[in-house]
């Protein structure tokens, strides 16, 4: 089986951040193997290239606050 050689200017499927949607994109930039940069055909929009059955990265929980209470007058004069 032969693969499809992949190099900039070729046309790769990718989520778009502009059309919110996985169009056909231009491939723009390659470091090595790696696709970095696409133009849509679309939008003409340019931005890194994101698989377009890639899943979103989980985020990391946020670490909790402690609650601020309200100051409460101890009545004494500070020093």
């Amino acid at each position: 089986m032969s693969e499809k050689l992949i190099q900039a200017g070729s046309s790769v499927e990718s989520q778009c951040r502009k059309c919110k949607t996985v169009t056909d994109h231009h491939v723009v930039v390659m470091d090595g193997a790696l696709i970095v940069k696409v133009e849509c055909k679309v939008c003409k929009g340019r931005h890194a290239y994101k698989a377009p059955n890639a899943e979103p990265k989980a985020k990391a929980p946020a670490a909790a606050r402690p609650k601020k209470t309200a100051a409460t007058p101890t009545g004494q004069p500070s020093l």
